[in-house]
């Protein structure tokens, strides 16, 4: 699929002729520059191009999975007509709640326009962008904030750029760029994350590319810095995927910072027709089966690190199956969705934050195949330098024994002192459990420093 991709890219933009794919990426500004000025003609951009989203029309011929999940955003989008958009109302010093709500109303409305042709959806996603542009700022002081806002407002100015009015659209792309993209560049306080390590370095690099790549032929000149700025960083992130695709921050996290990673990939290819190398990443290929392996016939996660035992549906799940051709990574996500389907499309779900990315699920989601074999191993072990060993009696038996065990250091993203724990499932119930994760502002507004890693921290208390 990949020299599929790159070849096409080689065809219609001769600049990237040298623009071998690598892992790091070896491509240089000036041929980012140019390629995006020679790229940069029309909208939609981002992920999907006009003929890709006139797809979704049809969407419902996938089968009865695709089908559900697009009546579902369908009536998710409806009962979002029906209530304001959001407020500027921080929780301590986040304002991440409101940017995945925003998140959720600009993907779920765009797609669901896409869906039907309803200019209804159009309209609100239009006052929802409107909303969330007038604000102050975003929140740079938790720059996850700005990651996921922007990410959000380049989808639906993207996605509907000729459906929005014209001074609404020009409004919402100075919001784009005055407080997303040019925010780190302006001030250096706010670029602290641009080397992260964990989550933080592929969610708010996968927002800046977005706005970035949306937004391109108003300043060029930032764009390409944007793009060759996160190919040269988001890959401290993606080195956590070394050597067999299992996360260090447990699935929880995985399901967070390799979203948007996805979202990343998928961002530069639509635009540029390559990702420079970035899904060459040693375990990269392989990391769906590591969320696969972390799943107990219990239908919870090995919830290690700090992260949840819940499982929710994936939107790039579908994206791992199709492009590397796995349809078993599949397993068990035909029932988690169906299970979640039914909780969609009410206010109270329509008002939240999750889920907010499920309905790019329908961007890859393939015609159901039957009777998929299995070729996922009982035994598992990551390696790496958070490892953990999983062990199963069988995938297709519920009842199956199922013990995860986990080594490693405390200061790893998201660590604590679980090294030598584990979980066992039996005969449908877990057994023994990781106790879970606490609320970060609910610690935080206790006057504990949750995020120091000395010796004496508040964190080894909790």
């Amino acid at each position: 699929m990949r020299i599929g991709i790159f070849a096409m890219t080689l065809a219609t933009t001769g600049v990237l002729t040298a623009a071998k794919p690598a892992f790091p990426p070896k491509v240089a500004l000036a041929t980012i520059r140019q390629a995006g000025d020679e790229r940069a003609k029309a909208h939609p951009r981002l992920m999907a191009n006009a003929e890709q989203l006139a797809t979704l029309r049809t969407i419902k011929d996938r089968g009865p999975l695709a089908a559900g999940l697009a009546d579902a955003v369908v009536r998710e989008a409806k009962a979002m007509l029906e209530i304001p958009p959001i407020t500027r109302k921080q929780t301590g010093r986040r304002l991440l709640g409101q940017s995945r709500r925003c998140l959720k109303r600009t993907t779920t409305l765009a797609t669901a326009y896409h869906i039907t042709g309803d200019a209804a959806f159009a309209k609100r996603c239009e006052q929802e962008m409107l909303a969330v542009a007038a604000f102050r700022d975003w929140n740079p002081s938790h720059y996850l904030d700005v990651g996921e806002m922007t990410f959000a407002l380049a989808v639906g100015y993207d996605w509907l750029y000729d459906q929005l009015d014209p001074k609404a659209r020009e409004t919402i792309r100075d919001a784009i760029l005055d407080k997303g993209v040019r925010v780190p560049w302006a001030n250096p306080k706010h670029a602290r994350w641009q080397k992260a390590s964990n989550n933080w370095g592929q969610v708010c690099h996968a927002g800046m590319v977005a706005g970035a790549l949306v937004t391109w032929e108003d300043d060029p000149e930032l764009a390409a810095k944007t793009v060759d700025n996160a190919l040269r960083n988001v890959v401290r992130s993606m080195r956590a995927f070394a050597p067999k695709g299992s996360y260090p921050e447990g699935p929880g996290y995985w399901v967070y910072g390799t979203s948007f990673n996805v979202l990343l990939i998928a961002s530069l290819e639509g635009f540029f027709g390559t990702d420079f190398g970035l899904d060459l990443a040693p375990g990269f290929r392989t990391t769906a089966e590591f969320v696969l392996q972390a799943y107990g016939p219990s239908g919870q996660f090995f919830n290690y690190a700090d992260g949840g035992s819940g499982r929710s549906p994936s939107a790039v799940l579908p994206w791992f199956a199709k492009r590397y051709q796995r349809p078993d990574w599949l397993l068990n996500e035909d029932g988690v969705l169906r299970a979640r389907l039914s909780r969609i499309g009410n206010a109270r779900s329509a008002d939240g934050g999750s889920d907010r990315l499920l309905a790019l699920a329908l961007l890859w989601m393939e015609p159901e195949v039957k009777d998929v074999e299995v070729k996922l191993p009982l035994h598992w072990s990551s390696e790496g330098h958070v490892p953990i060993t999983i062990h199963r009696t069988s995938w297709t038996d519920r009842n199956a024994t199922f013990i995860g065990l986990k080594a490693g250091s405390p200061s790893a993203p998201h660590g604590h002192m679980d090294a030598g724990s584990f979980v066992l499932d039996a005969d449908g119930i877990r057994w023994a459990i990781d106790l879970g994760a606490e609320s970060y502002h609910g610690i935080e507004s206790r006057g504990m420093n949750l995020w120091s890693s000395a010796q004496d921290s508040d964190r080894w208390t909790i």
